[in-house]
């Protein structure tokens, strides 16, 4: 009988000290919740810190190009312009990318470096009519800031397909490296601008992509509460049955 209740609490005591053990090495519910990587939460496999990225196996770059307003341009500048690209892809290895991409202008550097010029001017120049027109201007630019406006930038991504029978990374960079370079040739030719963007600014790029709906609701409700939408137009509510296709 002795043996039985000692038996027993044996058996109690090993299933408390493994209780013990396993609650010790469970994560406590107030520490923080660890941040996970960029690449749970936007599509890439790799981020390297000169702005490679890696997505489904193929390494890519990215430039931001500037416009091209053709209403400026000769005939002559436009068909020097069409055979200079023309020349730039038939030097290319793989294909790339096109991608416009529009989000909401952020004024926020710029109203604070106005206000800081203003407030020097009124020092230097001391006058109590020039100090009541610069407050109606600053009125006025943080009015014009508050309007939904977008800024546009468009983005040329260029990637390497690995070859047939496999090749090394630092093989697949220099080819990529040497896509870009004869990108940036070919933009230099045709006297367009263009930046290669930094670490930071890729994380941005495939943010905004990703999100783009998102990002286009966001500018529609900003516009709504200010009463500065376009209005919604059906359409086929006002074309007759016979007109319509």
């Amino acid at each position: 009988m002795k043996g039985l209740i000692l038996g027993a609490v044996l058996v109690l005591v090993m299933v408390w000290l493994v209780w013990r053990d396993q609650k010790k090495q469970r994560p406590s519910r107030s520490r923080k919740k660890v941040q996970g990587a960029l690449q749970d939460f936007l599509p890439m496999d790799s981020f390297r810190e000169d702005g490679t990225l890696e997505v489904e196996g193929k390494f890519r770059r990215i430039l931001r190009v500037g416009d091209i307003n053709l209403f400026a341009l000769s005939m002559q500048d436009i068909l020097r312009l069409r055979e200079t690209f023309k020349q730039t892809l038939q030097r290319m290895e793989n294909p790339f990318q096109i991608s416009v991409q529009a989000r909401r202008a952020n004024y926020t550097d710029y109203l604070h470096y106005a206000k800081e010029v203003v407030q020097e001017t009124i020092t230097d120049v001391n006058n109590e009519a020039f100090s009541a027109f610069s407050e109606h201007l600053l009125a006025h630019l943080e009015q014009e800031a508050q309007k939904p406006r977008t800024d546009r930038e468009n983005l040329l991504v260029m990637s390497v397909l690995p070859k047939v029978g496999g090749e090394s990374e630092e093989v697949q960079l220099e080819r990529l490296h040497n896509e870009e370079r004869i990108m940036v040739e070919g933009l230099s030719d045709m006297g367009i601008r263009y930046e290669l963007l930094r670490p930071h600014q890729v994380v941005e790029a495939i943010q905004n992509f990703w999100h783009r709906q998102r990002a286009i609701t966001q500018r529609y409700r900003d516009a709504l509460q200010r009463g500065m939408h376009a209005p919604r137009v059906t359409g086929t509510d006002d074309i007759p049955e016979e007109e319509r296709g």
